[in-house]
């Protein structure tokens, strides 16, 4: 990241202009002075909404696109601090980034100390942290130097988000390829600290995480119906694992919490026959990962139209898109011709079809008012479902 007093003049006195055409005028700033003012204007811009507090510091830097784009949000980053709780003397983010997860979790600590090997990142963060956060010191190093530095001290709280791509730069996400590899650390991060707090991704099993961590709690985090992120809580506890599926869906937060006992001795409960006027629910990203089928029946009095359609038939509150039942109909030549062809959203549950494929061979067109669920009922018919979003 380049940065002058040049460049904080020209990103103060063009922060609300458009970048595309500021870009193509010409300005005292050139070649990568320029490049990297009209960057911070078109970030501050971007980010007004993931990045709330941090875009409002006008004297705040973006340290690079990258770090931008991969960093948690405020909200998510708040709620990470919710979910871990408690108060610490001591806290130590050991892969700091942004530094979005840092200054939400400082607000739980006395001291606060943020570790990352990128210089670039921490330059930035020796200038962010004192406008966003007063007690939390900056360590260039990685984070197992860190470790090997500060083995033997105790701290309360160890927060860990791995990367997520190798070093060829391809993307991953079971956890002994993310770097620093948390398999590997883990007994090392149990000794140091009271409480270990790791992000994960959206991508990871459950059950894997479950297995090789042996965490108090796993938490799946949705945003407006996106899985955004696992975070896992590994303390001394030896209770079991709660699993806590949340989605944020604009001001509304719906949460519910169960183990993976209470889902296996779950009654199976499947409706006996769809009809127009139902209403069907498709669950939230987060709940849909957590695999809670039947506890989701039990929780909201909902039941499943087969065991692998993840579609459920509810008449109350329920976390997930809900439409109301206009046509219902098997699966043959006539009705799919009628019903599939023109503008509608498709969607796929237990069927033998892709959306592409039905597209194709329907010459369906996706967009419009129209939501199409083609999935089985519990004897394995095949299924159209046409719905109205309410």
């Amino acid at each position: 990241m380049v940065w002058s007093d040049e460049i904080e003049t020209f990103v103060e006195t063009h922060i609300d202009d458009d970048v595309r055409f500021l870009a193509l005028k010409k300005h005292t700033l050139q070649g990568e002075e320029l490049r990297s003012a009209l960057m911070q204007i078109e970030l501050r811009q971007r980010m007004m909404e993931k990045l709330p507090s941090f875009t409002a510091n006008k004297a705040t830097r973006f340290p690079s696109r990258l770090a931008t784009e991969q960093c948690s949000s405020e909200k998510t980053a708040g709620f990470k601090r919710e979910i871990v709780g408690g108060h610490y003397k001591k806290g130590v983010d050991l892969t700091g980034g942004m530094g979005i997860d840092t200054i939400a979790l400082s607000k739980l600590c006395d001291e606060m100390t943020y570790v990352e090997q990128n210089p670039e990142l921490c330059e930035a963060a020796r200038h962010n942290m004192p406008l966003l956060a007063n007690n939390v010191t900056v360590s260039e190093m990685t984070a197992e130097k860190w470790i090997e530095e500060n083995r033997g001290e105790k701290v309360g709280l160890i927060f860990v988000d791995p990367a997520r791509r190798n070093i060829k730069g391809c993307k991953v996400f079971r956890i002994g390829d993310c770097t620093p590899d948390i398999k590997k650390l883990l007994p090392e991060l149990r000794e140091t600290a009271e409480k270990v707090v790791i992000k994960l991704s959206p991508m990871l099993d459950i059950k894997e995480c479950i297995e090789v961590l042996s965490p108090q709690s796993v938490t799946i985090v949705s945003v407006n119906n996106e899985c955004k992120e696992l975070v896992a809580i590994v303390t001394d506890s030896g209770n079991g694992t709660e699993i806590e599926a949340v989605e944020f869906c604009r001001d509304e937060c719906m949460r519910m919490k169960f183990t993976l006992g209470e889902e296996s001795s779950a009654n199976e409960e499947y409706v006996d026959c769809l009809q127009k006027g139902d209403v069907i629910a498709e669950p939230f990203a987060a709940f849909m990962k957590s695999g809670a089928w039947k506890t989701m029946c039990q929780r909201y009095g909902a039941k499943m139209l087969a065991a692998s359609s993840h579609l459920y038939v509810t008449k109350g509150n329920f976390p997930g898109r809900m439409f109301k039942v206009s046509e219902v109909c098997g699966f043959n030549k006539k009705d799919a011709t009628r019903m599939l062809k023109g503008k509608a959203n498709i969607a796929v549950r237990n069927f033998p079809m892709s959306v592409a494929e039905v597209r194709k061979k329907f010459g369906t067109v996706d967009g419009g008012d129209r939501y199409i669920f083609l999935s089985t009922d519990k004897n394995n018919n095949k299924l159209i479902i046409e719905g109205t979003k309410i």
